[in-house]
């Protein structure tokens, strides 16, 4: 079985969140799960994110997961069923995005289940409901 994080795109993705994030990296076993943990601070609050590449990446964007803060149950604005992050629309995702992009935009969700929980609307104007 050859190990797909040995490819140049991977190790470049790799490399380029090491230089420039917090970002902590893991894998589970020699040929299973790969990805990062990052905390960052909005607004007074911590948030926690798990991004989780698959083996199909770059084809296949990272689901990327909240650990924390726990958020209200009734609070299922832009999340997917299995509980990850809602990041782009349907057809975004192209192999030329990279994994600091799916980051930004885990920062970007963040801000904004920031501005939902104060004012109940969602910053871009979107719908906030569970896809």
């Amino acid at each position: 079985m050859a190990d797909w994080t040995k490819t140049p795109r991977f190790i470049t993705e790799i490399n380029l969140l090491r230089q420039n994030t917090r970002a902590v990296l893991w894998r589970r076993e020699p040929y299973g799960p790969v990805g990062f943990d990052e905390a960052f601070l909005i607004e007074g609050v911590v948030f926690e994110i798990r991004v989780v590449f698959t083996g199909s990446f770059p084809y296949e964007a990272p689901r990327v997961f909240l650990l924390r803060p726990a958020l209200p149950s009734f609070v299922e604005v832009h999340r997917f069923n299995d509980g990850s992050l809602c990041l782009h629309g349907p057809g975004e995702w192209t192999p030329l995005k990279t994994a600091a992009w799916i980051r930004t935009r885990a920062l970007l969700w963040a801000h904004c289940i920031v501005e939902f929980s104060k004012t109940g609307v969602w910053p871009s104007g979107m719908p906030a409901a569970r896809r």
